[in-house]
């Protein structure tokens, strides 16, 4: 019997005109499938040059004769197709500004592809939602808005006001979501500039960072399985990279299986966007593609930040105390509008506008001298500048608002991200007891206790210790080859300028023990890493798929 297809397309070498065939384009949208099929009719993809494959597959599309609709396997996103960008979803194509839509194709995705499809709202079912409309006007009262605003500028209006409300004007929350709306155009950026920054938010729990990232996965159109597990293998979170066009991935906490090959193995290759190998189980070499996604995640403990990793981050830092869970929920029934900005930024923001908003950004960073971070920085506020430009209220929503809180994150900014001596020791101890050195032994080396009245980690740095002297030296070199580490018992004179109590009291079996007591009240992120415990479902709300989902105090988007 026949074989039939809703969508036909012709097919013929391009190499002769003397065979041809019909069938549909799911059946060719690789060059797996294209090769298979070449061959039934005595064509064989060994005949095709470099790159022809994929050239020939975009003269099929753009010979309207054979096909009126054409289904691909671009990965969703911001996509460069036939010299002409496409934000593709699976509800439309949304072309980028300057494309007439007379003149294009109509591109969708391919029916077989694999990863997830951002789901972009109704812009009708948001102006009709009525409670949606009552936050909307609590919002524009508080921003002293009394003009009807168009459906775009309203669902950032409420945005920005959610985050005012939830995180108290912190100037964190706004960095994070900037950089993350000009993640469309990172292929682009990186381009002209050699770097787009990755994002990477450090701090305490219960600060809020997850909620950030639950923001962004719906400004994407996805809901909170988005947000990958930091106990991913590199591998893994590397193919969700290569899913999507032009997204970021998004992490959340980052495991202890990854930490400490981090920079090479996930920050390095997101970062420059450069083509890898690995090895097949057949032994042969197979061509990873090249990344052209981005990276945002979020961690309860202090990563490396030698100069080489620090300056490929957008980093910043939370402090516990500043997150509003009341006000984060009231926006959860609303989260899901975030999803018609992107299509709008890439339908209405021109790149050359893009690149001139980081030109200037950069140009008026003085203050960062470091120049990777101050690129990094100039795109980050390149991402609140097309936000404000969305919102197009310029004499009511500015930077005036945040000012205070930027200022103070810029002159920080690069003392923050330089690790001391302090700091470097505290992220070796969180290794040798957490991670995937040799560890240090509970009960000898170190031990969770009460010192005057207050808990806390006492590690044992007595003259016979000598696993740790041995364990501490391989760890920090692993850690900071660039650096040269004392023995522990030597870092007594530097912790103390943090509050850390040099002990010399009877804590271990025998006799007095010298030690390092870093209290829990001083140092709640050491609790939180001592602390560490698998995630577990606590919540009994169900997803849209009937299935329950992990829950904690910051997962708060009911998805």
């Amino acid at each position: 019997m026949k074989k039939t297809y809703k969508f036909r397309i012709k097919i013929k070498s391009p190499h002769t005109t003397e065979k041809y065939a019909i069938t549909g384009i799911s059946e060719v949208n690789n060059p797996d499938r294209l090769d298979q099929f070449l061959e039934k009719y005595g064509h064989y993809i060994a005949d095709f040059k470099k790159d022809e494959v994929k050239n020939y597959i975009n003269q099929l599309i753009d010979d309207a004769k054979f096909v009126q609709t054409s289904y691909l396997s671009y990965n969703p996103g911001y996509n460069f197709v036939e010299n002409k960008h496409f934000w593709v979803t699976g509800t439309g194509t949304y072309p980028y500004c300057g494309c007439k839509n007379a003149d294009r194709i109509k591109v969708t995705l391919a029916e077989e592809l694999k990863s997830a499809i951002p789901k972009i709202c109704n812009i009708a079912d948001i102006e009709k939602d009525e409670k949606f409309a009552e936050y909307l006007n609590e919002a524009k009262a508080h921003f002293n808005i009394t003009a009807n605003l168009p459906t775009a500028s309203a669902v950032l209006i409420t945005l920005l006001y959610n985050i005012t409300k939830t995180y108290n004007y912190r100037i964190n929350p706004i960095m994070v979501i900037s950089l993350a709306l000009t993640a469309p155009f990172a292929t682009l950026i990186f381009n002209k500039f050699k770097g787009y920054p990755i994002g990477y938010l450090e701090g305490a729990t219960k600060t809020g960072k997850s909620n950030v990232l639950r923001l962004i996965a719906c400004l994407f159109g996805f809901d909170n399985s988005h947000i990958r597990s930091g106990n991913d293998t590199a591998l893994n979170i590397l193919f969700n990279l290569q899913q999507n066009a032009c997204i970021p991935a998004l992490i959340n906490e980052i495991g202890d299986k990854l930490r400490n090959n981090l920079n090479e193995l996930i920050i390095k290759p997101v970062y420059d966007r450069t083509p890898r190998r690995r090895m097949k189980r057949s032994g042969d070499e197979e061509a990873m593609t090249a990344i052209n996604s981005t990276l945002i995640f979020n961690t309860n403990s202090a990563i490396n930040k030698e100069p080489s990793i620090s300056n490929r981050l957008m980093q910043t830092f939370w402090e516990a105390g500043t997150f509003n869970v009341v006000e984060a929920k009231r926006y959860n029934q609303y989260a899901q509008y975030l999803s018609i900005i992107i299509p709008h930024i890439v339908t209405t923001i021109p790149v050359s506008d893009v690149i001139s908003m980081i030109n200037n950004n950069y140009e008026q960073l003085s203050i960062i001298k470091d120049e990777r971070s101050r690129v990094n920085l100039a795109i980050t506020l390149t991402g609140f500048n097309i936000m404000l430009k969305v919102i197009n209220l310029p004499d009511v929503i500015n930077t005036e608002m945040f000012k205070t809180e930027l200022d103070d994150f810029l002159v920080k900014y690069e003392e923050l991200t330089q690790e001391n001596e302090a700091e470097k020791f505290i992220a070796v101890i969180r290794e040798l007891i957490k991670g995937q050195f040799p560890k240090l032994k509970a009960s000898i080396d170190y031990k969770e206790l009460r010192h005057k009245g207050q808990m806390g980690l006492h590690i044992n740095t007595n003259k016979h210790a000598e696993n740790l002297n041995t364990a501490f030296a391989k760890c920090y070199k692993s850690f900071y080859p660039n650096s040269i580490p004392m023995k522990p018992s030597q870092y007594a004179e530097i912790l103390k300028d943090y509050n850390v109590i040099i002990s010399n009291a009877s804590y271990y079996t025998k006799g007095n023990q010298r030690g390092y007591f870093f209290s829990y009240e001083t140092f709640p992120e050491i609790e939180a890493w001592m602390s560490e415990k698998p995630q577990v479902i606590i919540n009994e709300d169900i997803s849209e798929d009937g299935k329950p989902y992990p829950r904690d105090d910051d997962n708060l988007l009911p998805f």
